[in-house]
């Protein structure tokens, strides 16, 4: 597993305020996708970019069915 960003940066000799610079979205993303997955969550990490053709039909079902039950759920939240 290659280490985190933040883990890289401790590790480097570099200028003071290079470590003002944040991590850039994907990292987190990245991250978090590791972490669901080792708690055994099925994930598709597109963090690293976007996917290399269409997505599959099944794909595109289990997405849309996510986004609203996320919608769902968020909407009945106070």
């Amino acid at each position: 597993m290659r280490p985190s960003f933040a883990r890289l940066k401790e590790r480097m000799l570099l200028a003071d305020r290079t470590h003002k610079i944040a991590p850039p979205g994907t990292s987190k993303m990245r991250e978090l996708a590791n972490a669901l997955e080792r708690s055994s969550i099925d994930v598709i990490n597109c963090a690293a970019g976007e996917l290399d053709g269409d997505a599959s039909d099944p794909m595109k079902s289990g997405a849309r069915l996510a986004i609203s039950q996320h919608a769902a759920a968020a909407a009945l939240q106070p």
